[in-house]
Formats: C-alpha cells, sequence, structure tokens
C-alpha cells in the first residue's frame, strides 16, 4: 500500500550527524524576532480602533516616559528554577527536588508567583528592558521566554526604576484564524478513512492494564461500525515513566510489536511511530527515529507501512499537511505556568495544554521556549 507519506524537510541529516554546540543562541532570537517583527506590526494596526488612544511604534531603548507606545521584542524570563548548569553541578543530585509541581503531576514548575511578577524583560536589536503585565492583560499567565509579541504600554518609574507597564499583547496571527475545537459527540460515526489518528503517551507504567488500553484503542479502531482510519500515529512515549530494568522496557516494546503487527496486517493500512521523552534514542531536539530492529515482526513490513520517523516531522499524508511533536515543546511552555495563586483561571491540564498549543499556532513558532529551557 502506498502510505502517501513524505516528510517535507529532514528534521534530522545522516551526513551531519556531528552536532556543534559552540555557537551562540543570540543570533537565532534576532532572526526569529526579524522574521515575526511584520506580521505582529500588522496584526496591531488590524485591531486598532479610531478610538484607541495613539500609540507611538519605537525600540525598546527609545521609550519616553508615560508616554502611549507600541513596541516588538522577544521575551526573556529569569526563573529559579530554569536549567541551570552551575546550579546542576553544585547540587549534584536530587536536582529537582525543591521545584513547586505544575498541578498534580510531575512536571515542574520554573518558578513561583512572585518570580513570575517581577523577572520579566523584552529585547530588540537596541537593548533589554524590564516589564510588567497589568491586571486585566489577557493571557498574561501563559507568556514563556522565547515568545516574540508586541505589547503596548507606557513606560513609568517604579522605585526609581524604569518599568515598562503592558496593558495589552499583540501576536503574529489571531486566535480568529483557528479552527474550532470540539469533542466528537458519537466518535463512532465520525471516524472515517480518510481521518487521521493521534495517540501520544499511552503508558504510564508496564503494568498489564497498560496493554489493555493499547488493544483496547487498536480494537476500537477496527470497529465494524467505523471506517479504519488510513494513517495512525503514535505520538511519542511509547517506554513508561518508571522503568527501572532494561529487560521490561525490551519485553514491553516486544508486545507492542506484536499489537502494531497484528493491526497492520489485519487492516493493511499504516502506523508512524515518533519518538518521545522517554523513549530509547536521542534526547535531545529534534530527535532521532527509534531504531527500526527493535520492531523485528513490524520491520519485516513494507516500509510505507511501518514508518519510523523524527521528533518533530512534518508529514504529507493524502494531501493534509501535518505537524506532529511528541508534547515536549508544550510540556516546557507548562513549565512557565506555575500553579499560582493569582491566576483566576480554574484550568485543569487538558484546558491548559490546549490554549499552549494554540498559542505555538498564533505566535507563529513551534516551540518558543527553544533553546532557552527547551533542547
Amino acid at each position: 500500500m502506498n502510505s502517501g507519506v513524505s516528510i517535507q524537510f529532514p528534521l534530522f541529516d545522516e551526513t551531519h550527524s556531528c552536532r556543534i554546540f559552540e555557537q551562540q543562541y543570540s543570533q537565532i532570537y534576532f532572526v526569529r524576532l526579524n522574521q515575526l517583527r511584520q506580521s505582529i506590526l500588522e496584526s496591531f494596526l488590524s485591531s486598532t480602533t479610531s478610538t484607541s488612544p495613539t500609540h507611538t511604534q519605537c525600540r525598546l531603548l527609545d521609550l519616553k516616559l508615560d508616554v502611549p507606545s507600541f513596541v516588538v521584542g522577544t521575551i526573556y524570563i529569569d526563573l529559579p528554577k530554569k536549567p541551570n548548569v552551575l546550579s546542576e553541578l553544585s547540587t549534584q543530585l536530587n536536582i529537582n527536588s525543591s521545584f513547586p509541581q505544575y498541578f498534580g503531576n510531575d512536571i515542574p514548575a520554573y518558578g513561583d508567583d512572585n518570580a513570575f511578577a517581577r523577572n520579566i524583560f523584552a529585547e530588540d536589536e537596541s537593548g533589554r528592558i524590564q516589564i510588567t503585565f497589568s491586571e486585566n492583560v489577557k493571557l498574561r499567565s501563559f507568556v514563556t521566554s522565547g515568545m516574540v509579541l508586541g505589547l503596548t504600554g507606557r513606560q513609568a518609574k517604579i522605585e526609581k526604576k524604569p518599568l515598562f507597564v503592558v496593558d495589552s499583547i499583540y501576536f503574529a496571527s489571531s486566535f480568529d484564524n483557528l479552527t474550532p475545537v470540539f469533542a466528537l459527540p458519537n466518535i463512532k460515526k465520525k471516524i472515517s478513512s480518510n481521518d487521521i489518528v493521534i495517540a501520544c503517551s499511552l503508558f504510564s507504567s508496564f503494568e498489564s492494564e497498560n496493554f489493555l488500553s493499547l488493544q483496547k484503542m487498536f480494537s476500537f479502531l477496527q470497529m465494524e461500525e467505523m471506517n479504519t482510519p488510513n494513517r495512525v500515529i503514535i505520538a511519542g512515549n511509547i517506554c513508561a515513566l518508571d522503568s527501572q530494568a532494561d529487560a521490561d522496557t525490551a519485553c514491553f516494546i516486544s508486545d507492542l510489536d506484536n499489537f502494531i503487527y497484528e493491526y497492520l496486517v489485519d487492516t493493511n493500512k499504516s502506523v508512524i511511530l515518533i519518538p518521545g521523552s522517554n523513549d530509547p534514542t536521542s534526547i535531545s531536539l529534534p530527535q532521532r527515529p527509534i531504531v527500526r530492529g527493535l520492531f523485528e515482526k513490524s520491520s519485516s513490513l513494507l516500509k510505507s507501512q511501518f514508518e519510523l520517523t523524527t521528533n518533530p516531522s512534518y508529514l504529507t499524508l493524502d494531501g493534509k499537511k501535518v505537524l506532529v511533536v511528541s508534547g515536549q515543546n508544550i510540556d516546557d511552555m507548562a513549565r512557565y505556568y506555575a500553579k499560582r495563586a493569582s491566576h483566576s483561571e480554574n484550568l485543569d491540564e487538558g484546558q491548559l495544554r490546549l490554549i499552549l498549543a494554540q498559542i505555538t499556532l498564533v505566535s507563529r513558532h513551534i516551540a518558543p521556549t527553544a533553546p532557552d529551557t527547551l533542547c
């Protein structure tokens, strides 16, 4: 079967396997700023009404005291729990033990409410200034390091120090351009052969119930009431978070191989496997594909039926362009959202991740926190 899968640009090149870590990151941020500046300016101009005060467009270091201004800059947030090589060397063990926890899971936050309030900066070609967000600024809780934003506000002096007080945020695109996300009221009648199923983080341990959930997923996709979808993408974390034994990992991958093989033989469809943060491959992004030899049975099938690719991957599937990431970008963005008493939003984990995913679209950057805290 011709899967119609093509990677538009290779995220890992075998001919350049030796990565170079000597180059400074500053050029990356300035390229990002220059690429997005015009789009942000257009977003600001299109949203400005005749009743709005006139804002002076200027560079950050050209701001004048108490003058309504519009600036574009790269956000930098200095937080005590961000990755720090010197700090890690000094603590040696239990580096994350003192991290405040984000919600109830194992993703640590980079700082508390006070740290977020006083350590936000904006930077452009002219220099860096400290900023603060007014209480009425929408989405201020979701701002992360590395985002390129348009900001309106006034330069003020607080405790004899200059501080830009932000009253509005502008992204490179608008939330109005996004397709609404909705729950399927009756998923049996909604799935068709042209749909793409994406599953991720299916497994939290090697216990038997995880195999049962995997079996249920493949059985569900083969129900007679539905047209079996042509594509199933497993987006990362096929290995358990609490694994301590190599033997458990090998056994689990073998069982997963059996499930995938039986599904592909029965349906003649295709499965695309993308690595995640817990999987046996490179750690830093982009991650290399998982070694094909680990899946003995599935690897005997055509490559178009069982595809192992990079994370992230940009795919073309039957004319549909799909950009898939296993979630490290959203995980790292979530670390900037500490569980703070000042938050008026009462978000659960799913709601937060959906908003952060939408922000990657409107900000036109798949991983804004890279390379600051995501690598």
